[in-house]
This record gives structure tokens, sequence and C-alpha cells, in this order.
């Protein structure tokens, strides 16, 4: 048996079997519930993240809560070594009463994949193999708990569709909320996006500052360079800088450059 349409959810929904073949078996399992609390992460330096806090604080959009976080990430080398960034991010809460919730029939392993008010997405949710005792099988399971996660940098297409079919809820109990600590780096890491826009305009003024990359990123074994250009998105957003090491020059992205420390280099103007 493999299903092939999507499965609309209820309130009775917990385990749903979307796939039991002789080669495979996977399995979504739900928490029992009327409704799903979506949280759908934002950088907090992108203009996303202010739209949205707009749209909820001029009631135009229903949001169960704001959270600050401080957002990690894992890359992967073409080597295989890895390596983690992180940055400044907002978590809105959407609670999503299931009856508006559809299963799609796909072996996401560890991302499941729904549609809500007909747009899709993607869950990052735990997962791993199972094993059946009477049949000696195994396979993979997912679980959705009653808070799950988005991937960070969803739409505002996508999240103004989910909020359309949202009801109010308050955030849930258990949140993790940024310490002292936490909430001061979150400041300095916003605080960055402002550090690059002046470090950006003395380059484009024709000075050709420092640049200190930030932690898993090098320029053939340098983590500093002198900047050469700096081009621009159709936005004006910055999209790469040119950026000279041991006499060769590299195309470095905004989010590879450590901004404090460059900044820290040279004497930046008001």
């Amino acid at each position: 048996m493999k299903v092939t349409e999507p499965i609309q959810l209820t309130t009775e929904t917990t385990l749903v079997v979307l796939e039991d073949t002789l080669e495979n078996r996977y399995t979504v399992k739900f928490a029992a519930g009327e409704n799903l609390m979506l949280v759908c992460g934002q950088d907090a330096r992108k203009p996303i993240a202010k739209k949205l806090h707009e749209l909820i604080m001029k009631n135009k959009m229903t949001c169960s809560g704001v959270v600050n976080a401080l957002m990690e990430f894992k890359h992967c080398r073409r080597s295989g070594s890895k390596f983690w960034t992180s940055c400044p991010g907002k978590e809105f809460y959407f609670c999503v009463p299931k009856s508006q919730i559809k299963l799609l029939p796909v072996q996401g392993l560890s991302y499941v994949r729904l549609e809500i008010n007909g747009v899709e997405v993607i869950l990052n949710v735990s997962g791993g193999t199972t094993y059946e005792k009477e049949t000696s099988r195994s396979g993979w399971g997912d679980w959705v708990s009653d808070v799950a996660h988005t991937f960070v940098g969803m739409p505002l297409k996508k999240i103004k569709a989910i909020a359309e079919v949202a009801i109010p809820a308050g955030t849930p109990e258990g949140i993790k909320r940024l310490d002292a600590n936490e909430q001061k780096k979150w400041e300095e890491m916003v605080n960055d996006k402002n550090l690059q826009a002046v470090v950006v305009r003395t380059i484009a003024e024709g000075n050709r500052p420092q640049i200190i990359l930030a932690e898993g990123f090098s320029m053939g074994g340098n983590k500093h360079g002198v900047a050469d250009s700096v081009s621009f998105g159709k936005t004006k957003r910055v999209k790469d800088l040119i950026v000279l090491a041991n006499g060769y020059p590299y195309r470095i992205k905004p989010s590879q450059v450590d901004w404090e420390k460059s900044a820290a280099l040279f004497a930046i103007p008001a």
C-alpha cells in the first residue's frame, strides 16, 4: 500500500501510514489535539521580519506570539566537513486547526510536507528508523509534536496563507526565551546589519578596508583580505563582495563576513 493523494487531518489523526510495502514502511505520527502550532522563523535582520511584525501590530495577521531566538544552522563543505553559523531570529507562532491541514504523500525523512490553505509547508521534525516485531520489518517514522517548526525564511506569501486560517491562541507554555546574555548577543548580531551598511558604504566610496570572514569560511586558507569592490542586487541589497587575499580575488557573500571584526579594523564614519 502506498498513499498517492493528500490526507486530510482531523482531531482524531494520530498515526498515518503513507507507505507499507515489502520494500519500505513510512509513517507520520501527530500529537493528539485539535490544532497544530506552527513556528515560522525569520532572520530578524531581514525586511520580512519587520513586515510581519508590522502586520501583527496592526491586527492584520492572526499570530499567537513572537519570540526572539538565536538560530543555528549546520553547513557541509564539499570535502564533507561540517561547520555551524548562527543568526538573530524571530519566531512567529501560528495556531492552525487540523481541519485546515492536509498531509502530502511524500516521504520526507524528518521533513514532513503539509498543505495549508493551498500552499506547501515543510516541517523540520524528529524522525528515525522503526521496527515491527510482528513482521520483522524496519522503516522510517516521523514525529510531529503539537508545536512544529517550519523552515527558516519561509516566503511572506506562504506565511500570509497560514495566518488566514490561523486562530487566536496564546504562546505555548515552556517556550525557551533568551536569557540576559543571549538577548545581549542577539542585539549585537542585529547591530551587525548596521555595521555591514557602513562598511559597504566605505567600499562604495572608493576605500579598500580589510575584510575578516566569519567562522567556518576562508579564502584559500586566509581569514582576511582587502575589499576591492561591492555589487548590489535589484533591491539594492548587497549581493557580494570581491575580496583580494594573497593577490587572488574571491567572491564573498555578506553572510560569510564577520562585520563586527571587519568594522573594528578601521574608523567608521558616523
